[in-house]
């Protein structure tokens, strides 16, 4: 049986440079990947295509779900995202509870510096196959028919009044990732919002040389 998978979705918006950088730390994870994308793209053990979609919560659950039944038999899954650095220890993870895993010590790239920042993003996040299939089949019903409360809410899966399952914090990492910000972001994050600007993380490079070893150039 396969213990665990990752289920990958992309809109296909993301510069080039930074989307192989990405998707070649993922590919150190050594877990089967499941990559659901806009457009083809040479990246996934499991690939779908779905073409050009309208941007919307709608449209990334839907490349969740395409992506979750590609692997019925993984017992955790881990919803990854294009534009983040997963470290390869985030993987070292197995959902025990029917509960949302998310890592909470995390790392925002902006253009200016490194931030930490407390929070639940999706990107983040890891749970068993069934607790996941079952919020999105509820959630993408709630989508379908338009509903604005009750079983439809755009938001991360175990938040307050989610009645498929509650959120629960993951041990921390030594190794965290890193959520890159970019001009074709999903979600913005205003100025007041970034968090903490801090010099280095871990066993990363300072910021100047991560910039570089992303983006190919200097800040």
């Amino acid at each position: 049986m396969m213990n665990k998978a990752i289920l990958y979705y992309t809109d296909n918006s993301l510069d080039t440079k930074i989307a192989n950088y990405c998707r070649d730390r993922l590919k150190e994870s050594g877990l089967p990947i499941v990559s659901v994308s806009w457009y083809p793209i040479d990246f996934g053990d499991y690939r779908a295509v779905i073409g050009e979609q309208k941007r919307s919560y709608h449209t990334l659950f839907a490349q969740i779900y395409i992506a979750l039944a590609q692997v019925p038999e993984a017992e955790t899954v881990f919803t990854c995202e294009h534009d983040v650095i997963y470290s390869k220890e985030y993987f070292n993870f197995e959902a025990e509870k029917d509960k949302f895993y998310y890592l909470y010590n995390k790392v925002y790239l902006h253009e200016d510096g490194l931030y930490t920042k407390y929070g639940e993003t999706i990107s983040m996040m890891s749970c068993k196959h069934s607790v996941l299939k079952n919020h999105l089949l509820i959630r993408l019903k709630g989508f379908a028919q338009n509903k604005r409360k009750g079983g439809f809410r755009c938001t991360e899966p175990g938040m307050r009044g989610d009645e498929t399952g509650e959120k629960e914090k993951r041990p921390k990492i030594s190794v965290q990732c890193i959520d890159i910000r970019h001009n074709t972001n999903f979600t913005e994050v205003p100025e007041h919002r970034k968090g903490n600007l801090v010099s280095s993380i871990g066993n990363y490079p300072s910021f100047d040389e991560l910039w570089k070893e992303i983006n190919g150039t200097s800040k």
